[in-house]
């Protein structure tokens, strides 16, 4: 059996109780988080690589994947860290700018990385 407990107490980037309202299942939104956690760190580096290759439309799109799932999972400030970042990214001509942005989320997005590496190694102790 799988706990649920209100993490807003403990967690300030990963909500899954809000996202069990969301979608409605905790089993999916259980499953959709361990499928994210195999994930979000080759997507995050592949980010991360691009733009410090200054390939910024190719960051951009990066982005936009991982934006059409973390949203469901995050507050709303990294959600809107994020939408700020892809639109600099495809639109900005100021570096700075989107050196600013991209900063701003990556400290959002190591914060929801590792709780969400806290989760899934507290469900693996509840599975055992």
């Amino acid at each position: 059996m799988q706990q649920t407990i209100d993490e807003r107490a403990n967690n300030n980037y990963l909500y899954v109780a809000e996202a069990v309202k969301k979608v409605c299942d905790i089993d999916l939104v259980h499953e959709m988080l361990f499928m994210l956690h195999a994930s979000i760190q080759n997507d995050w580096s592949e980010f991360e690589n691009f733009s410090k290759l200054r390939q910024f439309a190719s960051a951009a799109n990066v982005l936009h994947g991982m934006k059409g799932t973390i949203p469901i999972f995050s507050d709303r400030k990294t959600e809107e860290i994020m939408q700020k970042t892809e639109s600099l990214l495809r639109t900005s001509s100021s570096e700075s700018d989107i050196k600013s942005s991209t900063d701003d989320l990556r400290f959002q997005m190591q914060g929801f990385m590792y709780e969400l590496d806290l989760w899934v190694k507290a469900q693996q102790k509840i599975t055992i």
